[in-house]
């Protein structure tokens, strides 16, 4: 999703911000959370061991490297991902000399070791290597550790010299053919450094009931300083490196970095190993095969060039094991690919960037949007979606789906001239369009061919229908609990196919925000209500789309997704403040910004459609 179209309607931030207090680190020590997946005495070791290794400011430098020659080793912390039952991703960057910074292209090749061990204290090791880095990877680190034991928590750190890195948590898959009761995982995406901090990343960190983190995608942001995010904050009291938009491979290696900096984002990466894709700011806004919204052909270089280079720095700055290439036209490295937790869920991972056509011109490109050359996964892609989906003996298939699948759509002829007007300025949607047309091009609405070879064999089309399939998706700053009807001409008669969870941003713009509404208001009372004005959004989407069960379009946060034989639930944790009326209103820019739990929906076992929860998760078993 792109940045507001009337950036200008961004609310400013209250001058009280610029003066509050840097948020202080978040060593372990300080966060009473319970024992990692109730393991005993071996977590407890461990966060022992991670806060001796904790830094004590913000956004500061890890103090706890630092080498003979005064300079830190690991800034950038350490981060693991991509588990399978015997192996897992783990990553990090050295600094091998205090000028050669990221992207510098500075320093000369450093070597190492790494470790890993089901002890905290590294007594015995279960793996062991050594590894080489240069500039040319930017002088990141990323090992495929193999040979472990499948669903087993293992630590993990690296050394250079003698100087070891923060020390890493991880967690493998469960072995083949095993029944796991469950599997659980939070999911987050859209985290713009420049639009508030990352305390969604903080919760979900001391959370000990997690398998591993589902990123979405738009895990870092291209734009250049102050674009994009609360005026008087973004840019101000959280500004991107570098302050230009980032084209280079240079400039996205340091944007890589600069989000890295950030304390609760390390934290994250530390404690539970991650499973990502990317969306568009990865590149550039609505990005395609050949191009972006957010590019222009010659002054910002070659679209190629520039795809090429953010391909490479995501690979080399992100736990993602590096795959083999299909040669699909436009693509530099594929990312999609799956995941197995026994026999309980297969994830497929997709890529809906890199080989998708253009976005049609417009909401009534009718043309376009049905035309069955476009595609939004490429020829390759589609095949191994295809297959996966008809091949697999999983009770669960979930897709890590960028871009929001469950059709979205308004008569804008039916609005009020005030409402029609709004949606043309923000979201591009002809006023006075008297037949249905989608709010966002840029999703599955702009590609009906792509959707519906997915959906249509889901649905039986192609032969046996494929039950259990639950798209879980980022993107769109909301959270959506979702039907997915063969049909929506005739939907609820059409039955429903399929799920999708939408999760909200991280930090990046709700619609309130885009609009230049606050997400909480003053009661009179010394406390705080949701903003009215906000409701009729939320009521539009509903009024007509009968198939969205739930749609938040005012808050940030994460989702926490569990799934048993017997159902997928998610629940959506949002963001809080009381700490006063300007972090109220905006929550994300209370560094210290609470999590409370906002409602939970959950489709079950064989019946393809949502319905709410009875309440929040609660312990494992």
């Amino acid at each position: 999703m792109g940045k507001p179209r009337r950036p200008h309607l961004r609310p400013a931030v209250s001058a009280d911000l610029e003066s509050s207090p840097h948020r202080a680190e978040h060593a372990v020590s300080g966060m009473q959370r319970r024992e990692f997946l109730a393991k005993g005495s071996a977590t407890i070791a461990f966060l022992a061991a991670f806060q001796a290794g904790s830094s004590q400011a913000k956004d500061s430098p890890a103090v706890q490297d630092v080498t003979r020659n005064n300079f830190p080793r690991f800034t950038y912390g350490v981060a693991s991902g991509d588990p399978l039952p015997d192996r897992v991703i783990l990553w990090t960057r050295v600094n091998p000399t205090p000028n050669a910074t990221p992207g510098s292209g500075l320093g000369g090749p450093v070597r190492g070791t790494w470790q890993v061990s089901k002890d905290p204290k590294f007594r015995s090791c279960a793996a062991v290597g050594a590894f080489r880095t240069t500039a040319e990877q930017d002088h990141t680190v990323k090992v495929d550790a193999t040979g472990l034991k499948p669903s087993t928590e293992y630590f993990f750190r690296f050394r250079v010299g003698g100087t070891y890195s923060p020390i890493g948590r991880t967690l493998t898959a469960p072995p083949a053919g095993s029944s796991p009761s469950s599997v659980r995982f939070g999911m987050v995406s859209c985290s713009n450094y420049e639009a508030g901090y990352f305390s969604a990343y903080r919760h979900l960190a001391e959370r000990d009931d997690l398998d591993f983190i589902l990123h979405l995608g738009d895990y870092i942001y291209e734009y250049a300083n102050g674009e994009y995010g609360p005026q008087g904050f973004a840019g101000v009291t959280r500004a991107h490196d570098p302050a230009t938009e980032i084209t280079t491979l240079a400039d996205y290696r340091r944007r890589h970095a600069c989000y890295k900096t950030d304390s609760d984002l390390r934290y994250l990466h530390a404690c539970h190993p991650f499973i990502a894709t990317w969306d568009d700011h990865e590149t550039a806004d609505n990005a395609w095969r050949d191009g972006a919204f957010n590019h222009t052909e010659g002054a910002e270089g070659l679209w190629a060039q520039r795809k090429s280079w953010a391909i490479k720095a995501y690979y080399e700055w992100m736990p993602v094991r590096l795959p083999g290439a299909t040669s699909d036209e436009g693509e530099v490295l594929p990312i999609f690919r799956r995941f197995a937790f026994g026999d309980l869920v297969d994830l497929l991972m997709l890529d809906l960037r890199q080989y998708r056509s253009q976005q049609p011109a417009s909401p009534v490109d009718a043309v376009s949007i049905n035309d069955p050359s476009r595609s939004i996964l490429g020829p390759t892609q589609t095949a191994w979606l295809q297959g996966n989906l008809i091949g697999s003996t999983a009770k669960w298939r979930l897709l890590g789906n960028s871009v929001q699948i469950a059709p979205i759509i308004v008569i804008p002829a039916l609005l009020p001239p005030e409402t029609q007007a709004l949606l043309q300025a923000v979201f591009g949607v002809p006023a006075g369009t008297a037949t249905p047309v989608p709010l966002n091009v840029d999703s599955w609405d702009g590609y009906n061919a792509s959707r519906f070879a997915i959906l249509g064999l889901i649905a039986g089309a192609f032969g046996a229908p494929v039950p259990n399939c639950v798209f879980l998706t980022g993107d769109i700053h909301s959270s959506y609990a979702c039907d997915i009807p063969i049909n929506p001409a005739s939907y609820p008669n059409s039955p429903s196919i399929a799920t999708e969870f939408v999760t909200t941003s991280v930090t990046s713009d709700n619609v309130n925000e885009i609009v230049g509404q606050a997400e909480r208001v003053p009661n009179g009372l010394g406390g705080y209500i949701d903003n009215p004005a906000n409701a009729p959004f939320e009521q539009l989407v509903r009024g007509f789309n009968a198939w969205v069960k739930d749609v938040n379009l005012v808050s940030h946060g994460f989702s926490v997704v569990d799934v048993t034989p017997e159902r997928t639930q998610v629940d959506n944790w949002i963001l809080r403040s009381e700490a006063s009326a300007a972090f109220a209103a905006d929550p994300r820019v209370d560094p210290a910004a609470d999590c409370v739990f906002r409602g939970s929906y959950q489709t079950l076992n064989l019946t393809q459609s949502v319905i709410p929860a009875a309440g929040p998760l609660g312990p494992r078993a």
